[in-house]
């Protein structure tokens, strides 16, 4: 013969004057904060309209900075349009370089994006072509 102890639940004390949707609601609004918080650390902003549900996440592309076009290097029209002006090349290797074979710069939340820093240096290298030497 087994014998099991069993120790009597404590019971659930309600807090007197806060009723059940009182309490449903202060869950579901720290509910909300919570997911504000964690949208926010993500950096992905809720639509403004409160009966929205959906969220939405802007993706920008990282050579032309715009949204409106799919990402991928080969959706960018800016890309090709580098490769045009003499910006940028594929190496063999199937990657995007500059030119010269050299890297893309690294660019965080620039406007504009790497097209943009690309087009700034070509600018000013090609004015500081000449530039230190002595007139003839």
């Amino acid at each position: 013969m087994t014998f099991e102890m069993t120790v009597p639940a404590a019971p659930i004390v309600e807090p007197v004057g806060i009723s059940p949707v009182d309490k449903l609601t202060k869950q579901m609004e720290d509910l909300k904060l919570a997911h504000t918080e964690f949208l926010h650390s993500m950096n992905i902003t809720t639509n403004n309209n409160p009966s929205a549900s959906q969220v939405m996440c802007e993706l920008r592309c990282f050579f032309c900075d715009s949204v409106n076009h799919r990402l991928g290097l080969h959706n960018c029209p800016e890309v090709k349009a580098c490769i045009n002006e003499g910006l940028v090349a594929y190496t063999p290797q199937g990657r995007l370089a500059r030119s010269d074979g050299s890297d893309l710069p690294h660019v965080f939340g620039s406007e504009g994006g790497i097209a943009k820093i690309l087009r700034d240096q070509r600018g000013t290298s090609s004015q500081m072509k000449g530039k230190g030497r002595e007139p003839s």
